[in-house]
Formats: C-alpha cells, structure tokens, sequence
C-alpha cells in the first residue's frame, strides 16, 4: 500500500461484514475491519469498526 499510495485498502475478519450505503459504514459480524489509507497514516489504519459500529465515510 505504501507503494502506491492512491487505494484504501479494507481489512475484513472472518464472520464479519462491511455494509456500504452512500457514505454511511457499518460492521455486521463478531470481527473488526480496518481501513487503511497510507495518505492518511502509513504505520496503522485510520479506522477500526467492530460489529455494530456505524460510521459516516464522509465525515473526518
């Protein structure tokens, strides 16, 4: 990913899901999923939902 640095990469774990509707995010499932965008942060994700977790993409 730092190599090229345009994608955002998701991490899914197993039993869990990413539900996308527009900008809104939510985590279904027992697992987290992370969200990593090297523009943002190289070493780590910028975001961790777990399951019942909503957020709005849009926001910062």
């Amino acid at each position: 990913m730092v190599a090229h640095p345009g994608p955002v990469g998701i991490v899914i774990d197993e039993d869990t899901a990413l539900v996308l509707n527009g900008s809104a995010a939510e985590a279904i499932g027992v697992g987290t999923i992370a969200l990593v965008d090297p523009a943002k942060d190289k070493a780590r994700p910028y975001l961790v939902l777990k399951g019942g977790d909503k957020r709005d993409l849009a926001l910062p």
